[in-house]
Formats: structure tokens, sequence, C-alpha cells
């Protein structure tokens, strides 16, 4: 599998204070986030968006 690595934008932290600040389940967040840099979360509905 692939490993990506995290690239951690402007916009990503505001959004990821913005959804802490909310009180949004940040486990969540973090859950897909490793499964997309695992290369894990590449299948289902959507699976047609990585196609790289």
């Amino acid at each position: 599998m692939t490993k990506y690595e995290i690239k951690n934008t402007t916009r990503f932290k505001k959004d990821y204070k913005l959804a802490k600040r909310r009180g949004l389940d940040i486990s969540l967040l973090k859950s897909i986030v490793t499964k997309l840099v695992n290369g894990l979360a590449r299948t289902g509905m959507h699976s047609d968006l990585f196609n790289l």
C-alpha cells in the first residue's frame, strides 16, 4: 500500500480549530486522516476520486 504525507495547510488548521470549537468529534477526523495517509480509505463509493 502507498503511504502519503500530510501537508497541514492554513485552511486545514482553521477548519480543525473551528471543528474543535464546535465540539465535533476530532477522533473521527484523526482516524480518517490516518486511513488516507496509509492508503486504506481508497475503497467505497468515492474511490474514483483517488485514482492517482
